[in-house]
């Protein structure tokens, strides 16, 4: 992969915004600091391609990123659009592909997700997720491109329990089977793509303690 040359500019308002130029700060921990006064920044920073295209946007407050930034490809589309609070990502952040399709948006707290939705090239969901403390908690979904769920169950603390259900394009059931902390435990059913039954098993903690062959 090529290396690509960049230069930085910062722009800045007239509302308590300063100009800088990137001789004059430095990164010092997580912080854009002036190097002649030690000072944080406060503005806008852009990058630059080569080309003159814009890279980035990001907007700093007492030398952390806050509020808005943005990244973009070579061919100015825009890749990702992020809000922070003082250097953690808060609220939305959506992600686009090269054709500026929205691929994937997340909801932060405090630098926490909350929940993430993936999407296919059509526009249509391909999985929901959500989060609690940054870790999978709660539901999960995920899609066939044509709309129809393909996954679908519960997650505890980032470990699969309860009832998970797996099915075929068409709707009908290909795998229902209960989960403890990430591993089978109690019923699990297998099916054929007609949603006749084919196996039955049962599980104790991952281990399984009866297994039953459909005729």
């Amino acid at each position: 992969m090529k290396n690509i040359f960049l230069f930085i500019l910062i722009t800045v308002n007239i509302f308590g915004f300063k100009d800088y130029s990137i001789s004059d700060i430095k990164l010092e921990g997580k912080y854009r600091i002036e190097r002649s006064t030690s000072k944080a920044i406060t503005g806008i920073l852009h990058e630059f391609y080569l080309n003159g295209n814009i890279k980035s946007e990001k907007t700093f407050k007492d030398g952390l990123l806050h509020r808005h930034s943005k990244l973009y490809y070579e061919n100015k589309i825009l890749k990702k659009d992020s809000n922070y609070s003082y250097n953690k990502l808060h609220r939305l952040e959506k992600e686009y592909d090269t054709n500026g399709k929205l691929k994937k948006s997340t909801n932060y707290s405090n630098g926490r997700r909350k929940y993430t939705i993936e999407y296919y090239s059509s526009g249509k969901i391909n999985i929901q997720t959500n989060y609690k403390n940054d870790i999978p908690h709660g539901s999960y979904t995920k899609y066939f491109r044509n709309g129809q769920v393909e996954i679908q169950g519960e997650y505890t603390n980032g470990k699969l329990n309860g009832l998970w259900r797996v099915y075929y394009e068409n709707k009908n059931p290909q795998i229902i089977a209960n989960y403890k902390n990430d591993v089978y435990h109690g019923k699990y059913f297998q099916y054929n793509d007609d949603g006749i039954l084919t196996l039955k098993r049962v599980y104790k903690n991952g281990v399984e303690v009866i297994k039953v062959l459909e005729n």
